[in-house]
């Protein structure tokens, strides 16, 4: 696409320069270029399977409010350590041969920067994360590095092309953004993963076992949430029938009708009534009767 419409490979894609027709997108100011190129922009980003998104959006109002002291500041490194915990849920939800390892690469975005974030991915390594213990992040990570925008890496473009639309959507839902429409379903969702672990286990998890399994994985989400969402996909446990099976003919005496139904008495202690409930405990049932 860059050699059809630049004439080159070398034109490193980024969405601030796309918006502001800069460098060398001043070319997208011909109708008939602009439209070749988010045309085919799109093209890329509509494929299925080709790539995972896995997105983080820190709120600064609530990181203030519930993160611990000394990492307010620190979202880079917030956000690295939620993006690792799910990459190696996604990569371990997979059915992959063997064990398939993660190469991190993060645009530079100063030596200062770096070294700070560098610092912070050493910490991950050595303590692991709130749901993935250090020695299993320590054998998928295989290795962290740094790359500037100009070396061209297509993974960090696309990351950037993505980064804008997926913001709008979050922040402003009801407007018209058709790159997240043609993103989205290259996102890792919580229905996703609440529809893989229901059809996981065939059918037979409700909602309450559906959540404790997500919270297994590492989300943090409400069974009430887990219930609405199951319900929008028509997602229903099935449940087995309970039929009765105590029943085992004629056991023992049948008293006789005496009152037959006449309840009125004039007088204390001249008509008793009583009740039988069966109560499980464990595997066992037990009868108790009270008057």
């Amino acid at each position: 696409m860059k050699e059809d419409i630049f004439g080159t490979k070398d034109v490193v894609i980024h969405s601030v320069d796309i918006r502001k027709w800069r460098g060398p997108f001043s070319i997208l100011a011909d109708e008939s270029a602009r439209v070749r190129f988010f045309e085919g922009i799109e093209r890329i980003l509509s494929r299925h399977e080709a790539y995972v998104i896995v997105s983080c959006t820190i709120l600064k109002e609530q990181l203030n409010k519930f993160c611990v002291r000394g990492e307010e500041d620190d979202v880079y490194g917030l956000s690295l350590s939620y993006l690792i915990e799910r990459s190696i849920f996604c990569v371990d939800n997979n059915d992959n041969e063997g064990s398939p390892e993660i190469s991190v690469v993060v645009e530079r975005r100063g030596k200062k920067e770096d070294n700070k974030l560098l610092d912070y991915f050493n910490g991950l390594r050595n303590r692991g994360t709130k749901w993935v213990e250090a020695d299993r992040l320590r054998s998928r990570v295989r290795d962290f590095g740094f790359k500037n925008k100009k070396d061209n890496i297509i993974g960090l473009q696309i990351a950037d092309l993505i980064a804008y639309p997926v913001t709008i959507h979050l922040l402003h839902p009801e407007r018209n953004n058709p790159f997240y429409e043609a993103v989205k379903h290259n996102i890792i969702r919580e229905k996703e993963n609440i529809k893989s672990i229901f059809h996981e286990h065939k059918g037979r998890y409700g909602y309450r076992r559906v959540t404790a399994e997500m919270c297994n994985r590492g989300f943090i989400i409400n069974h009430k949430t887990v219930q609405r969402l199951m319900n929008t996909m028509c997602l229903k446990s099935q449940m087995r029938k309970v039929r009765y099976r105590s029943y085992k003919g004629e056991v023992g005496r049948i008293a006789p009708n005496i009152i037959n139904r006449d309840f009125v008495a004039t007088a204390p202690n001249q008509k008793w009534a009583t009740d039988v409930t069966q109560i499980n405990i464990g595997t066992t049932k037990l009868s108790l009767s009270y008057a």
